[in-house]
């Protein structure tokens, strides 16, 4: 039997087949007919099956008594669990009690969760790990744009005339993503790149600057001006007032001085953008996880307005996300500030159209974001719900979820974050449910059980409906499709898709409303200072991505046979100018210390990246690569930043 789904991957959202023989997934492999893989997976995609069926995947609930986990009903687990967060609200209130969810659960899971957590724990503290990685999107695009979303398709980059690339690996992130745009170089566009790491595809591009990190916004302001001084801007583009005052300030020669660069580098590449007919800019972690990343999108939103590169094919913004329904957990409002439709909490008319909907009252302001519920564990925060991620090794909260009264974990396996809990529920794979996913271009597609659930796992939305109905609320027993309707009641765009349409191969795209050229233009912004620079002691910059398959914290990729020989560990990338003066080979055992830690690893001696910088793939199952980046975070969209001053020492 085949069964056709989406892969649980990245964020493309390549449909698969899955191959079933008696109740085992043997095989994945492409739909041919798809719009976004079409006919084609990178191999993340093509072993996406492997750890389906893991001797390691839990298939009992468990209690933790005397500190040993011990296998218990369904019905004692949920009475258990339930017991546990009574307790916590009722010493404490329900503002210590916190929910964190998954960026990889069926959008109808991620709703059901937002519901679960605002209407029947009755907390604020609700968030994904989307928090960590595209934060400065939601909070830059949604005033302007209307929405925490791209605005541009895959199928734009194949009409684009420019491809601007700003501090993203499309190719390693999101293989197929990335192939759309190797092949549009291939027919002429100009692909633009604006990075500080070589890429394994970087000769295919047209240009390439490799700015400092922390100069990014310079080099994006830089060419703000250069277009007004040169008259670049489309006609239909007026200018803010004050604004030629104000990017007066930030000349080529400026942040080509402060980047490493030159300005006959930033002059070239900004005309090559802005003097083409259409263009899409496509952007990532390099900005959004470092100092200024909200100026930045707001920078990058900007060169969209002012160049007319909005509403129309070939155009529009294209953020990558990192996990398969990141973009879902934005629509279903995953995060302590939105509420499903991509509405802030603070917006009092739609706060009363979902506490009319789920008959509650909602806080009239956000609570705590998931790097604040980590760094206040034990303290105002004493209980977490957490479904589906690895806090231990995103987070490095293994300390933080120690400090906790109450912790319970929802999972695949039996993760560090898991091993902490005081009860584990075992949950379902992507081929043991039903649902929705919508992948980083607002494609929302259907996911279909291929097999029955292992042993007693059931699906999320099952398991939070048991534990809403057992802490006193009288939600009804129903399937994914059903759940379905009552999101598209809570997302308008989502209510002008059909579960007829979504089921379709590639799915559909939920619509936007186009505004023409009457957009706002974001503000101006000045750089500052990133919190964590180099000196005599800490003489590097350290920066931190994902690895070449690792994404977010492993768990998939650990748990597939193939995938965890291809990447067993990270690597430390240093540039052979700074080898040389170490005496350090590819393979040296190396040790890096900064102000909050260190770790001993591998170096791998590479050109891709600049010399007095080094980084680091965040790949690490302990949480110590991320321990080393101490607190550091943005003020505004709470995002941790992977940029820090470093010590580079053999080992």
């Amino acid at each position: 039997m085949n069964v056709p789904t989406v892969c649980p991957f990245c964020g493309c959202g390549c449909g698969l087949i899955l191959e079933v023989e008696q109740n085992r997934v043997c095989a994945a492999f492409p739909q041919r007919s798809h719009p976004v893989s079409r006919g084609t997976l990178c191999i993340k995609g093509w072993n996406s099956h492997e750890f389906i069926h893991h001797p390691q995947r839990l298939t009992h609930p468990l209690i933790k008594k005397n500190g040993v986990f011990k296998q218990a009903s369904w019905s004692q687990a949920i009475a258990f669990a339930a017991q546990g967060l009574q307790r916590v609200q009722e010493r404490y209130g329900a503002h210590a009690l916190g929910v964190v969810g998954s960026v990889k659960s069926t959008n109808e899971e991620q709703y059901l969760l937002a519901r679960f957590s605002r209407s029947v724990l009755q907390t604020a503290n609700l968030d994904t790990a989307m928090r960590l990685h595209a934060s400065p999107t939601v909070r830059g695009l949604l005033p302007h744009w209307g929405y925490g979303a791209a605005g541009a398709a895959m199928t734009d980059l194949e009409s684009a005339k420019a491809i601007l690339i700003v501090g993203a690996n499309p190719k390693a992130q999101s293989a197929n993503l990335g192939s759309f745009i190797l092949q549009a170089a291939k027919r002429g566009s100009r692909v633009l790149l604006i990075d500080s790491r070589e890429q394994d595809h970087s000769r295919f591009y047209g240009q390439q600057i490799r700015p400092r990190p922390n100069t990014y916004l310079l080099i994006l302001q830089a060419m703000l001006q250069t277009i007004i001084s040169n008259g670049w801007q489309r006609p239909a583009a007026a200018l803010s007032s004050g604004w030629k005052e104000k990017l007066a300030a930030y000349s080529a020669e400026r942040a080509a001085a402060a980047a490493g660069v030159t300005a006959q580098e930033i002059r070239s590449l900004t005309e090559s953008f802005a003097t083409a007919e259409t263009a899409v800019i496509v952007y990532g972690d390099g900005i959004t996880q470092h100092a200024d990343g909200l100026a930045c999108v707001h920078a990058l939103w900007n060169l969209a307005v002012i160049t007319g590169n909005l509403d129309k094919a070939g155009c529009g913004l294209l953020p990558l996300m990192n996990s398969n329904n990141m973009q879902g957990s934005i629509d279903m409002g995953m995060a302590t500030e939105l509420l499903p439709g991509h509405a802030f909490l603070t917006d009092r008319s739609a706060a009363d159209h979902f506490s009319r909907i789920w008959n509650c009252s909602l806080p009239e302001e956000p609570g705590k974001t998931l790097p604040e519920m980590v760094r206040q564990a034990g303290t105002s925060l004493r209980a977490l719900y957490v479904v589906g991620e690895n806090l231990a090794a995103s987070m490095a909260a293994a300390p933080a979820l120690a400090r906790l009264d109450f912790l319970v974990v929802q999972d695949l396996f039996l993760t560090e974050t898991a091993q902490a809990a005081h009860v584990v529920l075992p949950a379902c794979s992507f081929a043991e449910k039903e649902g929705t996913v919508t992948n980083l271009e607002r494609r929302v597609q259907r996911i279909r059980k291929a097999i029955a659930p292992l042993g007693e796992s059931k699906p999320d939305a099952e398991i939070i409906t048991l534990l809403a109905n057992k802490l006193g609320s009288a939600w009804p027993d129903r399937d994914a499709l059903s759940w379905f309707g009552e999101m598209q009641n809570a997302h308008p765009a989502y209510g002008q898709l059909d579960v007829e349409s979504v089921s379709h191969p590639g799915g559909a795209v939920w619509p936007v409303v186009r505004n023409g050229s009457r957009y706002a233009y974001a503000p101006i912004e000045a750089p500052t200072a990133p919190g964590d620079e180099p000196d005599a002691e800490f003489p590097f910059l350290l920066t931190m991505g994902p690895g070449r398959l690792h994404r977010m914290t492993g768990t998939l990729i650990q748990h597939s046979f193939t995938l965890e020989r291809e990447e067993p560990f990270g690597l430390l990338e240093v540039n052979p100018e700074d080898a040389k003066a170490l005496k350090c080979r590819s393979g040296s055992a190396v040790r890096i210390k900064t102000r909050q830690g260190e770790w001993v690893g591998q170096a791998a001696v590479t050109r891709a990246v600049l010399a007095g910088t080094l980084h680091l793939s965040v790949f690490d199952r302990e949480g110590k690569a991320l321990a080393l980046l101490g607190t550091l975070m943005d003020p505004r969209t709470k995002i941790p930043l992977k940029v820090c001053a470093a010590r580079l020492e053999m080992a």
